[in-house]
């Protein structure tokens, strides 16, 4: 029965030796999805560093919503043109902006 006992232990040997190349590729996987995440994420960044350059250069009044109707972005014209102040207008809803309701994002 010694053949037998070899034949278990093969079979073992082959068990582990397929989990742990299961392992090894769910690793490698999981590193190349944080390799492409970390240059998605790097990608959005200098988009937003560029959208933010623009809107600083604009002369005209810019306010951009998000689908809820709170305000994201305003520039420095788009505070003047309202009356706004920066970052406490931020996350007001379009409506307060146009009805200047509340105090705390006014001057």
């Amino acid at each position: 029965m010694w053949w037998l006992h070899c034949v278990r232990m093969t079979t073992l040997f082959a068990l582990a030796e397929t989990e742990e190349r299961r392992a090894w590729h769910l690793a490698l996987e999981v590193n190349r999805l944080a390799g492409t995440l970390q240059g998605r994420r790097a990608g959005a960044l200098e988009a937003m560093a560029l959208v933010e350059r623009v809107m600083r250069s604009m002369q005209s009044p810019v306010l951009a919503f998000d689908p809820e109707g709170r305000l994201r972005l305003l520039n420095a014209a788009g505070e003047r043109a309202f009356g706004l102040r920066g970052q406490p207008a931020l996350g007001h809803s379009a409506a307060t902006v146009e009805t200047r309701g509340t105090a705390a994002c006014w001057r």
